[in-house]
């Protein structure tokens, strides 16, 4: 709000790209029109009555964009934006994001051919310039929605709702991925962090998630049915997360699971001596919220919620049990936490003309927000040890990646 007057004529042009430089005038279409797959370098809209709008143009990283307002035929001088960050095209319809520590980003495409496909990258050694070929594809697998890393040997697990599947694969040694089937459709997926403990959120009302061993790419036999308070079936688990205590010797699952009457519910479980340990915690989140992120920390006892149908974060407390309402960006989506600097971070789908990140210091839940994170990111994920993130955009199907030091 208040990125130009209301009701103002916004034209944004990508200066390097286009041949010559145009009148202003000329610049004062009211849409772009172009043929399907082809750039678009030159748009523009009405903004709205607070001065928030929206626009989305072609452009490299490095490229000049310039915005220019018209009121009542008075021009503003153009304001320069610099396309910044590192940002590769992947190509396909991208829909997960998996990050381990220090070095590799992960993401799973759209089937192609039937074919479900990983794609590793590294970021931190060199600059991406083209869109690498895959590292994982299984012609028996298809539909990935989601897909997770472990932060010490580059395992990981990927899951298909349409396959009823996961896919356990080694970015090291591509070459024989294991797949195995689950009973219901699995929709989320986490690893423990430098372990090979991971938890498959599932959706239908026998089960919540299920327990997997990445090292063996093996289940473990423990499967959890998360209960409502009140009775109501069990929809499906959408996010969740595996999580030490303090000495390590308890190994929690912090599950947001969905249920027919329409709450949703923030569950810690103990699952150390699984199966058999029920529930040690449960919220039920604001009514109407349409979860779109989760973030955890403090050994498990709080955690992140963001609510993609506003601009608000909760933040959860366990013990003592609490919940309360964080400003973030509009639209927020994927939650990555970073522990060790009391920080996490929130993409946020619409922000003005760009997509955001919003920094929320995890001491007094004080909010900075930073724009450039691609074009309407869904998911985020930390290298912690660079003070870099990587963004995944499911608009132009790119990775960002993006300085955390703001």
């Amino acid at each position: 709000p208040g990125a130009v007057s209301g009701g103002a004529n916004v034209t944004a042009t990508n200066a390097t790209q286009t041949s010559s430089r145009l009148n202003l005038q000329d610049l004062l279409i009211r849409k772009a029109v172009a043929q399907t797959g082809a750039p678009i370098f030159v748009a523009s809209t009405i903004a709205n009555p607070d001065g928030s709008f929206r626009l989305s143009l072609t452009a490299n990283i490095g490229d000049q964009i310039e915005v220019v307002q018209e009121v009542n035929g008075e021009f503003s001088n153009p304001t320069v934006i610099t396309v910044s960050g590192n940002t590769v095209a992947l190509g396909g319809t991208v829909r997960g994001l998996g990050v381990d520590g220090s070095q590799a980003v992960a993401y799973p495409s759209s089937s192609v051919n039937g074919a479900g496909q990983i794609f590793a990258l590294n970021f931190l050694d060199n600059s991406p310039a083209s869109f690498p070929n895959p590292d994982v594809t299984v012609s028996s697998f298809a539909g990935i929605t989601e897909v997770a890393i472990n932060g010490i040997d580059r395992r990981g697990l990927a899951v298909s709702p349409s396959d009823n599947a996961v896919l356990c694969f080694d970015l090291d040694n591509p070459i024989s991925p294991n797949v195995g089937a689950t009973t219901f459709p699995p929709v989320a997926v986490d690893i423990q962090p430098f372990a090979s403990l991971a938890a498959i959120g599932v959706q239908g009302d026998l089960e919540s998630f299920t327990l997997y061993d990445t090292l063996p790419c093996a289940f473990t036999f423990c499967a959890v049915l998360i209960t409502h308070p009140q009775g109501s079936l069990h929809v499906a688990t959408r996010f969740l997360k595996v999580r030490n205590n303090m000495g390590g010797s308890v190994i929690f699952v912090v599950a947001l699971s969905e249920f027919a009457d329409g709450s949703f519910w923030l569950t810690q479980v103990d699952v150390t001596a699984c199966p058999g340990t029920p529930p040690v915690a449960q919220i039920e989140l604001p009514k109407g919220i349409n979860p779109g992120g989760l973030g955890v920390y403090n050994f498990a006892n709080n955690a992140l919620v963001s609510d993609a149908n506003g601009n608000q974060v909760y933040a959860v407390s366990f013990s003592p049990p609490s919940v309360s309402a964080i400003t973030a960006g509009p639209n927020p989506m994927g939650i990555a936490v970073a522990e060790a600097e009391d920080f996490a971070y929130v993409v946020n789908r619409a922000d003005n003309a760009f997509s955001s990140v919003s920094k929320i210091n995890l001491g007094d839940f004080s909010v900075v927000t930073q724009e450039g994170a691609g074009l309407m990111p869904t998911h985020i994920g930390l290298f912690d040890e660079f003070n870099q993130a990587a963004v995944l955009s499911s608009s132009n199907d790119a990775v960002t990646l993006i300085d955390t030091n703001f």
